[in-house]
């Protein structure tokens, strides 16, 4: 049957992924240089955007073009386009973007007069990848990393301001889209004020735009009544919910059908309540979000009879009504706990 249990707070932060990152050379020579990795946009975003750092650490060389391949997740991004983070002045970018296969090929030339040019050291490009629909992007599991080119016979070059042709490296750091982790924290405490330890709770979502719950973890409350749960979740797509495990009831321990012939033997007077039938009807059954005008709530009111003793008043109220009735004028210390 339902637990008596108050949810008391329910948190929910973000946990950033650091890691090693492309803000310094990777060594002599001239690099193009994947970072560690990049916080992925939501999906109102609809895109992510991945800069990429150049890097001349050669002293005897000035670079003033360069051609290079990058590998991405075609599951993921639709497309990817690259932009400059530097002065577009002088400047001619294009690429080719083969989504059919992962790969993006920028180049990049400098076309001014100034004879003694050289790209400068830092971010210079920025890669902004189109999300997969929305529910394609809300269901990956992971996202596969920007990596190094792996096309055979491809050279990734640099060119110099003598017109001459030399080697350019691309370097990963690592490339890992991070999706934003999530820390659900929930609190739980009993009626009667106490911790609620060792009760299964479950993290749910579902879409916005749907009505079906399903499961994305679940674990039990330590000895205070906590529990936490990390996550990868867009709740700019999903909706999310802690939902306490019934012991024979389904989630948030709503009535089932025998149940709710039961409640209409109550409203017609042929049953009396008792022990666990103080709860809250849902007779909709519906569990979710829900207005006045479609979801109330049933109570049952003690009136005091000098000749009959106590009889029912069938009375309902809205859930903006107390959740907690206390009967003072019979049982002083007894309370009606009615659960939301």
């Amino acid at each position: 049957m339902k637990k008596l249990l108050t949810l008391l707070t329910v948190l929910m932060t973000t946990a950033a992924i650091f890691g090693q990152s492309a803000t310094s050379s990777p060594g002599t020579g001239h690099w193009v240089a994947i970072d560690s990795g990049y916080q992925v946009g939501t999906t109102t975003d609809g895109e992510t955007v991945a800069p990429l750092y150049f890097y001349n650490t050669s002293t005897s060389e000035n670079i003033t073009g360069m051609q290079f391949k990058v590998k991405y997740d075609n599951t993921a991004f639709t497309a990817v386009v690259p932009s400059l983070k530097i002065s577009t002045s002088n400047q001619v970018l294009d690429y080719v973007d083969d989504n059919t296969n992962g790969y993006l090929t920028v180049t990049l030339v400098y076309t001014g007069t100034n004879a003694s040019y050289n790209y400068s050291n830092g971010a210079t490009f920025d890669l902004t990848f189109t999300h997969a629909a929305d529910a394609t992007w809300n269901t990956l599991d992971s996202i596969k990393t920007l990596k190094i080119s792996d096309v055979s016979g491809w050279s990734d070059l640099a060119s110099t301001n003598y017109g001459n042709d030399t080697t350019l490296t691309v370097y990963s750091y690592g490339g890992r889209f991070n999706q934003r982790v999530l820390r659900f924290v929930g609190k739980f405490i009993n009626t009667t004020g106490t911790d609620a330890p060792n009760l299964w709770v479950s993290l749910e979502k579902k879409p916005k735009s749907g009505s079906t719950w399903s499961e994305v973890a679940k674990d039990k409350t330590d000895a205070n009544g906590k529990v936490v749960f990390r996550e990868f979740i867009d709740t700019t797509y999903w909706d999310t919910r802690m939902a306490v495990k019934g012991d024979t009831m389904g989630v948030g321990s709503i009535y089932s059908t025998a149940d709710a012939q039961q409640i209409n033997k109550v409203m017609l007077g042929k049953h009396t309540l008792t022990g666990f039938d103080y709860y809250t009807f849902d007779v909709n059954g519906n569990d979710g979000a829900v207005t006045i005008s479609t979801f109330i709530q049933c109570m049952q009111d003690y009136q005091e009879d000098s000749a009959n003793g106590l009889t029912l008043k069938k009375t309902f109220y809205s859930l903006l009504r107390l959740n907690i009735i206390q009967l003072t004028d019979l049982q002083p210390t007894k309370h009606l706990q009615f659960q939301v």
